[in-house]
């Protein structure tokens, strides 16, 4: 009696509607796997953009370059006490960076004439070292033809060798360092005609008969300290 006063009070769900309670919790599901698909999809598919900047550092080059002209021709070969001879090199700097030098100057004797004092004909060599009687002037001029004896006759010279005689080995312009007083400057693609002044000493006696001597120049390069204060005449 019981039961069937519960049953009337609350009946039991019709049987047909089973199916279409599922049917509707099944479409709340998949509505809000829906709704959360779309909310990850507005979230994480985002636009973006990346920008760089940047720049190549190449560092400059030191390359001087010298021509092999210096050689001191006649009257050289046959040079008299007091005679003077003078002889062009040009300077080039082929680098990309400008840069001081400096100048060293050597002599070195060389074997000349008959060494064979036998023959007796005038020609074997003498016994005394030239460079003792050799001095050295060393000129800045405007081209290989202003290189002559009258055009470096009034110039002051840039270096020259110490003492009033002998030519030895020693740096005869600027310093061995970078900023050192005298040193010379040139621009990249620049170059520099010097004109170095040979002089035989009036006083030199046989035993430099038939005598011969090499003389050697050495140019060192070398870069010039950075100022951000001066502009840039490195590239031109």
């Amino acid at each position: 009696m019981d039961d069937l006063l519960q049953e009337m009070i609350n009946p039991a769900p019709a049987q047909h509607d089973r199916p279409r309670r599922r049917r509707l919790w099944t479409t709340v599901v998949v509505v809000g796997l829906a709704a959360v698909g779309v909310t990850s999809l507005t979230t994480s598919a985002l636009f973006s953009d990346q920008e760089k900047s940047g720049s190549t550092i190449t560092t400059g080059s030191l390359d001087l370059k010298a021509d092999d002209s210096l050689t001191f021709s006649v009257p050289f070969d046959n040079m008299l006490p007091g005679a003077q001879v003078v002889s062009p090199v040009t300077l080039k700097n082929d680098g990309s960076l400008a840069f001081e030098y400096a100048v060293s100057v050597d002599a070195t004797s060389t074997s000349s004439g008959n060494a064979d004092p036998s023959l007796g004909n005038g020609d074997d060599p003498g016994t005394g070292d030239l460079p003792d009687q050799l001095h050295l002037d060393l000129y800045s001029v405007t081209s290989t033809s202003a290189c002559t004896l009258n055009g470096v006759s009034a110039k002051t010279p840039l270096g020259s060798s110490s003492g009033a005689w002998g030519i030895t080995g020693e740096r005869i312009v600027g310093g061995a360092t970078a900023g050192a007083t005298g040193n010379r400057t040139l621009d990249a693609t620049e170059d520099e005609v010097l004109c170095a002044r040979v002089s035989f000493a009036t006083a030199a006696g046989n035993e430099y008969q038939n005598t011969a001597a090499k003389v050697t120049l050495t140019f060192d390069a070398m870069q010039l300290p950075f100022n951000p204060s001066q502009p840039d005449t490195s590239q031109r």
